[in-house]
C-alpha cells in the first residue's frame, strides 16, 4: 500500500503548464502522480526519471516532493547507508524551513556527526544530484541544552555564552555576542527556525 513518506522512482510522462507540475508515472505502483515544480529539485524533460517521496494522497492525484523532510530522510538513508553503519549512527529527525536551502539532520548513536560528515565527503557530488540545498549533520543529545547548541550549526556553538531553558514555556534562550547574532539567526531567520523544528523547542536568540 502506498503511504505518505514512501520513496518512489518516477518517469516524467508530461509537463502540465497550467498546473505548474509534471505528470509522472510511479514505477513501482504503475499509477500516475503529480510532481509540482516548486517541489522538484530540477527541471525535468519528457521520459526523464527520478526519485521522490509521497507527499500528499488527498485529491485526484498523488502529490510527490523532492524537498520534504520525508524525502530527505529516505534518500539519505539509501545514499549513505554504509557510512551510517560504519559510524554507528542513524537518522533521528530531519528539519527545514519552507524557503531555506538547508536541511538539518539529527543523528543518534555511538558515533559523531563530524565523522559522518567526513566519511560522506566523497559522495558530495552524488548527494547534490538528489538534494536541493546543504545538509548539516547534527548530533542528538539527551541533554536538551546541548542538543539545541548543536542544532544551531553552522553557527559556532563555542561562541554561545549561555543557554537558559524555560521549561514552563518550552523555550530556550540562547545568549550570543551581538556581532555574531546574524549567524545564529541565519538568512531570514531560517537557521534558528530550522533548529527549533529539529529540537522541538522555541529558540530565542538574545544578543548581548
Amino acid at each position: 500500500m502506498i503511504r505518505i513518506g514512501y520513496l518512489s522512482e518516477f518517469i516524467v510522462t508530461r509537463a502540465l503548464p497550467d498546473h505548474e507540475s509534471y505528470l509522472v508515472q510511479l514505477v513501482a505502483y504503475g499509477m500516475p502522480a503529480l510532481l509540482p515544480k516548486k517541489y522538484a529539485i530540477k527541471q525535468y524533460t519528457l521520459g526523464e526519471s527520478g526519485w521522490a517521496a509521497i507527499f500528499n494522497l488527498d485529491g485526484s492525484f498523488t502529490i510527490l516532493s523532492q524537498r520534504s523532510p520525508q524525502y530527505m530522510r529516505k534518500i539519505l538513508e539509501y545514499l549513505i547507508d554504509k557510512e551510517l553503519q560504519e559510524t554507528g549512527l542513524r537518522i533521528y529527525r530531519v528539519a527545514k524551513t519552507e524557503h531555506a536551502r538547508q536541511f538539518k539532520i539529527a543523528v543518534k548513536g555511538t558515533g559523531e556527526a563530524q565523522d559522518l560528515y567526513q566519511k560522506t565527503l566523497y559522495l558530495k557530488s552524488v548527494i547534490a544530484g538528489y538534494i536541493f540545498g546543504t545538509v548539516y549533520y547534527i548530533k542528538y543529545k539527551n541533554n536538551p541544552v546541548e542538543y539545541v547548541k548543536n542544532a544551531l550549526l553552522p553557527a559556532p556553538s563555542a561562541e554561545i555564552r549561555k543557554v537558559i531553558h524555560r521549561e514552563e514555556i518550552n523555550q530556550m534562550e540562547v545568549y550570543v555576542e551581538s556581532t555574531l547574532a546574524g549567524i545564529f539567526f541565519g538568512k531570514q531567520g531560517n537557521n534558528v527556525a530550522s533548529a527549533s523544528k529539529l529540537t522541538g523547542y522555541s529558540i530565542k536568540i538574545i544578543a548581548v
